[in-house]
């Protein structure tokens, strides 16, 4: 007859049993148990990032040099779509965003994980927003249009594997239906009396007739040969395939692509009858509410804002007043001081080294200034600064347009804005803290 278990024994195994029970629920409801609740945000913000980052081929590759370090090995090359807002579709993809920010318990995760939940928090707000505004929003426009810009971006995609290149060249296919879509929102927008006005459709027909009148070859074929041309891993029958590719996409797609978006807008000319931009418009003032909270990123009302300028300028005014009541003979000067630079270089030079008295000072920081294309002066900003991805933080890229024939302080202050201490320094600054790839896809 078999021996009974003892009663010690019998406790120790129930102790066996009950001790990883135990154990976890130690963990969870303690401050070492934050670590499933982060694990668990983390996971869902990886997945969100995937999913977001592949909504455009070109944003994604503009966002990660690399995007299998962040488990994306499949995604479809397009520029995304354009697609008329459907109110109750948007807010219940808003409804389950927000069930599912509300279910991580903030108080359980780590610093970088808190500040990721509030900037999510607070783009699902700032989307709120749109409900009464959302045929207000415009992806074209004279100079920050996605036709004006687009160019830009195409010039200085960078070829780093042989998928780059195919993924390019898929993309310069997929530009047709990309302004036909964008061509349909706009047709839209005048059916319900909100597309623009007749001067922002000239600027943006004359900025089209200019890239498409380009002179031969186009400046587009012309840097996509020198791209070619430095990218090693390519066979000759290779790179002449690339370039009759890239050659017959140029005078099949784009070029086409851009003459058909033109013709559309052309064709609305006239639908556009408010001449008070947003002011003008029923929920316009919603509008600009949404982009002050999106865009500048800040929780001050319009009202609010005015008060400011009105407070600043006042301040601005007297100590101006008190400067040439102490010395009279600077109001003989008025000609802007002409600065002793020989290049835009040497002037963003001394700005990384002059700003160290108020602000940390980077290491190995690179960078490179460009001209904008003759063909595109004319519709581009004075100049801009191109994100790096988020992976590699390079390259750091400034754009100068010489038609903006600025004095030397003018481009002084403006490479002050776009490279140190302005967006090259805070996009550098904001790498070193090594925030989740989800952050970079955020303004705010």
């Amino acid at each position: 007859m078999p021996n009974k278990p003892s009663k010690k024994r019998l406790l120790f195994l129930l102790l066996l049993l009950f001790i990883p029970f135990f154990t976890f629920l130690l963990l969870w409801l303690t401050p070492a148990g934050n670590i499933f609740e982060n694990l668990r945000f983390e996971k869902y913000i990886n997945e969100r990032f995937r999913r977001e980052a592949c909504s455009s081929a070109i944003n994604l590759h503009y966002t990660l040099s690399d995007p299998s370090l962040a488990g994306i090995d499949d995604y479809e090359v397009s520029f995304g779509t354009v697609a008329v807002p459907d109110p109750q579709k948007q807010q219940t993809v808003r409804q389950e965003e927000e069930t599912a920010l509300n279910d991580f318990n903030e108080n359980a995760l780590n610093t970088q994980n808190r500040i990721t939940l509030d900037t999510l928090r607070r783009n699902l707000e700032d989307q709120k927003l749109l409900d009464s505004c959302c045929m207000l929003q415009e992806v074209l426009g004279p100079s920050l249009g996605t036709q004006a810009q687009l160019p830009i971006l195409l010039a200085e995609y960078t070829f780093r594997t042989p998928q780059d290149i195919t993924d390019y060249l898929k993309l310069l296919n997929d530009l047709p239906r990309y302004f036909q879509e964008i061509l349909a929102f706009e047709q839209e927008k005048a059916r319900q009396g909100v597309f623009m006005n007749n001067a922002c459709v000239d600027g943006i027909i004359e900025q089209c007739a200019s890239f498409i009148n380009d002179s031969e070859p186009h400046y587009l074929q012309t840097v996509f040969e020198e791209k070619l041309a430095d990218f090693e891993d390519l066979s000759q029958e290779e790179r002449t395939a690339c370039l009759e590719a890239h050659k017959n996409l140029m005078q099949t797609c784009v070029l086409p692509a851009y003459q058909q978006l033109s013709d559309g807008l052309a064709a609305l000319r006239g639908t556009g009858t408010n001449p008070a931009g947003l002011a003008g418009f029923e929920n316009g003032t919603d509008y600009y509410r949404y982009l002050l909270r999106s865009q500048v990123g800040t929780d001050a009302s319009p009202e609010e804002i005015e008060q400011r300028l009105y407070r600043q300028l006042n301040q601005d005014s007297k100590e101006v007043s008190e400067i040439a009541a102490r010395d009279p003979a600077l109001l003989l000067s008025l000609s802007s001081p002409e600065l002793n630079f020989s290049s835009p270089e040497t002037m963003l030079e001394d700005l990384e080294t002059a700003i160290t008295e108020d602000f940390p000072a980077l290491d190995d920081v690179t960078w490179e200034i460009k001209t904008v294309d003759e063909a595109m002066e004319e519709f581009l900003s004075p100049a801009f600064y191109l994100t790096p991805p988020a992976d590699t933080n390079a390259p750091n890229s400034i754009y100068i347009n010489n038609s903006a024939d600025m004095s030397s302080l003018e481009l002084y202050t403006t490479l002050a804005h776009e490279g140190f201490p302005g967006h090259l320094y805070q996009t550098v600054c904001f790498s070193l803290t090594d925030a989740p790839y989800i952050r970079h896809l955020y303004t705010t």
